[in-house]
Formats: structure tokens, C-alpha cells, sequence
């Protein structure tokens, strides 16, 4: 496929815009089929490699929270009964990010060339989530575009929260650790050593505590370049091994079982399942695809196959609750019953949003326990380090000291 420009004939007057095609017969013989007169048709040559990567670099990315208030804009326009070609060209004109401009600019193009707004979304597919895309080519099909946009909206904003609250689970233990780490390694280069040359001067007996934290300051000033070699193959060992599918596999199904933190990954995991399954098929998107759809937003092989079962049983006739009894070993109880219940009741969606909320407030409780404990167990642990060495260091000091006031 190929992308092409075209200027096109209408009732209205003469209008442009792009799409991809075979080849410009094909695509002429589309627009026709469309009621639109071909005036030009000319194919838009691809650039260089380089110069696509070197623009690639300098464009400024489409952030989530970039791309969240776009959702909430165009659905409060939309709201108000505004065409989406309008709504389009209203966010674009008071956007002050560039590549989503250019991109909101292109997806109206596309539209008033004669592609439905799904179609023009798809072809952006890099800025636009699954999800998204297809949840507003079921509204266009159901016509209930306005809906979908607040559904989608309600999604991605509740989405913007949980990554906030992720956020705030591993910003203070990172800048606690980094602390710890940094006094840690201060005092073992640069302090340490000036007490071990000062009881070297004075030939003085040191208690084993000392003895030992010596040794590892001397071994840690010496072998650094092994640790940094040691640190950036493990990383690398890591890599290569999550590549493989054995391996990423085995990580993404044992990542649940750490304590604490797996409970919290596991519950952020399921958490974006079934709020995403839940708002596309909410949206109308076809089962299979609300699935591949909720497949995208988990990022863990493991319950990728949980997904991907829970679909080969659809396929086969089977029901939704039967596929989720296969992975009963990532969905709770509580969870199995909410889903086989709004199933056979045919309120999957009521019951879905309600099994969301459910997951949603246990992360909450968790969390807030977390954060609440962190700041004592990071307080005790960094004045036990400090303490530690402090005592190694100067008791010494204490019995050289009283061996002088003797003499």
C-alpha cells in the first residue's frame, strides 16, 4: 500500500486529501465509486531513512496526558453538537503541542477527503491506542459517537490516575534508596579510607566490625569498574533473556509472586484488563476485538495467554466465564463470579465497570498501607546503615583513646 494525494470534485466544490491505495487506478476507481470526480491524483514520495529518523528525533513526542486532554476536548465539543470536522479544527487551532497539531490538522484532512473519522484515526495508529480507534468506528456504526467519547474520556482519565498513583509508589522509595546509596558510597571512598590511614599510623588493634568494613571500602575503591561490568550484564542477561518467549514468560508469570510488590502489580495488571475490556465493549467493539484490545494495555505475556484463551474459547462456541476459569490463577474469585454473573444476566458491561471499582479500591488500600509504611522502614533502615558504619569507624578511636589516658 502506498499513500497518495488527491484533489476531487464535489458538490460542495473542490476538495483534497490523502488515503493509501494500491495503485491511482485503484484508487481513482474508489473515488468514483464514492460520487467524487478525480481532478489529480499524484502519489507522496517517502523521504530518506535518514531524514525520517533525524526529523523522528527532533519531533516532540505525543505524551498520554497530551493525548488524555485531546479526549477530553473533542468529547465536550462533540457534546455540543459541533461536526467533528469542526471539533477538529477548534483543538488544533488552540493546541500548543506541535505533533499532535500536525496530526489533528491531517486526521480532518482525511475526513473532508471522504474518510470516516475511524478510518483517518487508523492511519495514525502510532499516536491513537487500539482502543481508541476502534471503539470510535463502533460509534460511528452505532451512532453514538457523543457517548463513546465520554466513555472514552471517563477511561483514559481513570487510566492518568492509576499511573499517577504507580508514580507515587516508586518516586519516594527511588529517592530514599538513591540517598542511601549515595551516603553509603560517600563514606566508603572518601571517609572510610582517611580512618583507615589514620589507624594505620597509629598500628592500632581493630575490632573485626572495623576490620571488615575496611576490607570492603578497599575492595570497593579497587574493583568499581566489576560492579558497574556486573550491574550492566545483569541488566543486559535481563533483556536478553524477557526476549526470548520462554523467558518473558517465566518473569511476567513469577513477577505476581513477589511479596507486596507482586500484589500491587497484580492488582494494577487486572485492574487495566478489566477496565479496558469493560469501556470497549461498552463502546459496542466486538468481543474478539474488545479482548485484543485489553491485550494491548496489560504488557504481561502471561496474562496475554490468559487473554488469548479466554478468546479461543469464544471462537469455539464457549462462554466468557468459562475461559476466565482457565485463568483462575490471575482472576480472584470475587472477580469470576461478577463476570459469569453479569453474564448470564446480560449486564457484562454494569458488571465489568463494577469489578473495576472493585479491583480499583483494593489497589487504593494497598498503596496507601505501602506509602505509610515506606517512610518509618526507609528511616529505620537508612540511621541502622548510618549507625553501623559510624560504630565501625570511631570505636577505634574509643580504645585508642583510653589506651593514651592509661599511659
Amino acid at each position: 500500500m502506498s499513500l497518495f494525494k488527491y484533489i476531487v470534485y464535489t458538490k460542495q466544490g473542490i476538495q483534497s486529501g490523502q488515503t493509501e491505495s494500491v495503485d491511482v487506478r485503484t484508487l481513482r476507481a474508489y473515488l468514483r465509486d464514492q460520487g467524487l470526480l478525480p481532478v489529480k491524483i499524484h502519489k507522496i514520495t517517502s523521504r530518506p531513512a535518514l531524514a525520517s529518523n533525524i526529523e523522528s528525533f527532533f519531533t516532540k513526542k505525543v505524551r498520554f496526558k497530551d493525548f488524555v486532554i485531546f479526549c477530553q476536548q473533542l468529547s465536550q465539543i462533540i457534546d455540543a453538537d459541533f461536526p467533528v470536522i469542526n471539533a477538529l479544527q477548534n483543538i488544533a487551532d488552540y493546541s500548543n503541542h506541535p505533533t499532535l497539531k500536525k496530526v489533528i490538522m491531517e486526521i480532518a484532512s482525511s475526513i473532508e477527503g471522504g474518510d470516516s473519522f475511524g478510518k483517518a484515526l487508523e492511519k495514525h495508529s502510532k499516536i491513537f491506542p487500539p482502543l481508541f480507534i476502534s471503539s470510535i468506528q463502533a460509534a460511528e456504526e452505532g451512532g453514538n459517537l457523543a457517548k463513546t467519547l465520554n466513555h472514552l474520556t471517563y477511561y483514559y482519565e481513570e487510566q492518568e490516575e492509576l499511573r499517577n498513583k504507580i508514580i507515587s509508589i516508586i518516586i519516594y522509595p527511588s529517592i530514599v534508596i538513591t540517598a542511601v546509596l549515595g551516603i553509603v558510597i560517600a563514606m566508603m571512598v572518601y571517609i572510610v579510607p582517611i580512618f583507615a590511614s589514620l589507624y594505620k599510623s597509629f598500628k592500632a588493634e581493630l575490632p573485626i566490625q572495623t576490620k571488615i568494613l575496611i576490607s570492603v571500602s578497599n575492595f570497593f575503591i579497587t574493583c568499581w569498574p566489576f560492579f558497574i561490568c556486573l550491574i550492566l550484564l545483569s541488566i543486559g542477561i535481563y533483556k536478553l533473556v524477557r526476549r526470548t518467549r520462554r523467558g518473558g514468560f517465566f518473569i511476567d508469570r513469577n513477577i505476581f509472586r513477589i511479596p507486596l510488590l507482586g500484589k500491587i502489580l497484580h492488582n494494577i495488571t487486572l485492574a487495566r484488563f478489566i477496565r479496558t475490556f469493560g469501556t470497549s465493549f461498552d463502546a459496542g467493539v466486538v468481543i474478539t476485538r474488545s479482548l485484543e484490545n485489553s491485550k494491548v494495555v496489560v504488557k504481561n505475556r502471561a496474562v496475554e495467554e490468559v487473554i488469548n484463551n479466554i478468546k479461543q474459547n469464544l471462537i469455539g462456541g464457549n462462554t466468557i466465564s468459562s475461559g476466565i476459569e482457565q485463568g483462575k490463577w490471575f482472576f480472584p474469585p470475587i472477580i469470576r463470579q461478577m463476570i459469569a454473573i453479569g453474564e448470564l444476566s446480560g449486564t457484562l458491561g454494569k458488571m465489568l465497570k463494577k469489578a473495576s471499582k472493585n479491583v480499583e479500591d483494593e489497589l487504593d488500600r494497598i498503596i496507601k498501607r505501602l506509602i505509610n509504611a515506606l517512610e518509618p522502614i526507609m528511616t529505620i533502615i537508612l540511621g541502622f546503615l548510618v549507625m553501623a558504619i559510624s560504630l565501625a569507624l570511631y570505636l577505634p578511636l574509643i580504645n585508642i583513646s583510653k589506651v593514651m589516658f592509661h599511659k
